[in-house]
């Protein structure tokens, strides 16, 4: 699957993107070509239901599901991204829809102390 998935149960069947851990800021973590930033909407009830219980409203009612398509060599492929960087994947979408292109590019990911983070490079 290289598209947005349309439910929650599709989201969770993909495989979350692994985040490099580093321990300063300085570290350089895991930097992946990003071909695309996407999101499911779905209510807060509707993730708690199906076992994400973490998921916050972020667009009205709704929670943000982040996703990512990786280009790798053996072609694109579809990504859950953690809930932490559900802000980052609202961003990359609001700055996509404004023409700011900055996909496909580079994008390092990062968890220094838990705090997962997302720079475009």
């Amino acid at each position: 699957m290289t598209t947005t998935p349309r439910s929650i149960a599709e989201r969770k069947s993909l495989p979350e993107l692994h985040v490099g851990r580093i321990a300063t800021p300085q570290e350089n973590a895991i930097i992946y070509s990003v071909i695309k930033v996407g999101m499911l909407l779905a209510s807060v009830s509707d993730c708690q239901e199906q076992g994400i219980s973490e998921a916050k409203p972020m667009v009205g009612e709704q929670a943000v599901l982040p996703t990512v398509t990786i280009r790798a060599e053996a072609g694109a492929t579809l990504f859950r991204l953690p809930l932490q960087l559900s802000s980052w994947a609202v961003r990359a979408c609001a700055l996509a829809e404004q023409g700011n292109k900055m996909l496909p590019g580079d994008v390092e990911l990062s968890d220094l102390n838990g705090i997962i983070s997302a720079d475009f490079h």
